[in-house]
């Protein structure tokens, strides 16, 4: 439930959402953040209720997936920072939840989004949805290309970027294949190695322990990247019971996360037997 003022609402479905932890003294505190397809809001623990950040929080549009990650410029505050996709610009907020979110004005409208050393990195922009853009080098909040290291690539042999994976290197899953993310330094940056043809087909459908650990769904069943090569590990009943199953009508509603305490990967869609 959301609560405003004294009015408390039923949230429309939630399409993101993003845990972190505070430490003050000797207290240690849970903060949860959520996004929705108009707003962007915080877990309220003493309502036990989701609640705006402030008064004059933004709204959106239609926003159809929300990704987060948190990033600390160097000596300064840590931020959350959340991509809504490609009719949206990079929000931002403390991640403490003291403040409302705000746009990173130089950044680009993007659908995924990571940390990759000492950057913050967007993928599937608004420019082109094959593009990776990065910022300024341990400042996620300025993106100018071409000061402090900023700058951007088009993966010019890939439609679509369909997940991003950050770490100490990166890993950029398109549909048609992997590419390794490297740090080099300038006047590159980043250079991009394909590490693998067997591309991920359905945004959404990645998690990931490490950039190398990632699983993921393409056309061909799911998939399993580790140590430079790529498993089908869905291969035959697991990969025929699902597209049999599947309904491709909802195929934006994949999602995927890892249980690391039962070393399971689940997947959750839309299925042909199922109302919802």
């Amino acid at each position: 439930e959301q609560v405003t003022g004294s009015t408390t609402t039923a949230i429309p479905e939630i399409l993101g959402i993003y845990s972190t932890v505070e430490v003050t003294g000797a207290d240690i505190e849970a903060r949860t953040y959520i996004g929705t397809a108009s707003r962007l809001l915080k877990y309220d623990t003493l309502q036990s209720k989701f609640a705006e950040f402030t008064s004059s929080d933004p709204t959106y549009t239609n926003i159809p997936r929300w990704q987060f990650v948190e990033f600390a410029t160097t000596g300064g505050t840590r931020y959350v920072y959340a991509a809504g996709g490609s009719s949206v610009t990079l929000q931002r907020f403390p991640s403490d939840g003291t403040a409302a979110p705000a746009a990173v004005t130089t950044a680009p409208n993007a659908t995924h989004l990571a940390v990759v050393g000492r950057f913050l990195v967007c993928a599937n922009t608004s420019n082109s949805e094959a593009e990776i853009r990065w910022s300024q080098i341990d400042d996620g909040g300025t993106w100018t290309i071409g000061s402090n290291q900023a700058d951007a690539q088009i993966i010019a042999d890939a439609s679509e970027v369909t997940g991003l994976v950050g770490g100490e290197t990166g890993l950029v899953l398109t549909r048609e294949g992997l590419l390794r993310m490297q740090y080099v330094g300038a006047p590159l940056v980043f250079t991009f190695d394909k590490v693998s043809n067997l591309g991920c087909d359905f945004p959404g459908s990645v998690a990931a322990r490490s950039s190398d650990e990632v699983y993921y769904l393409s056309e061909d069943g799911f998939h399993r990247y580790a140590g430079g090569q790529v498993a089908n590990i869905g291969a035959q009943r697991v990969n025929d019971f699902f597209f049999s199953d599947f309904d491709r009508d909802a195929a934006s509603r994949i999602a995927c996360t890892i249980d690391p305490v039962r070393s399971l990967v689940v997947w959750s869609y839309g299925s042909k037997s199922a109302d919802t």
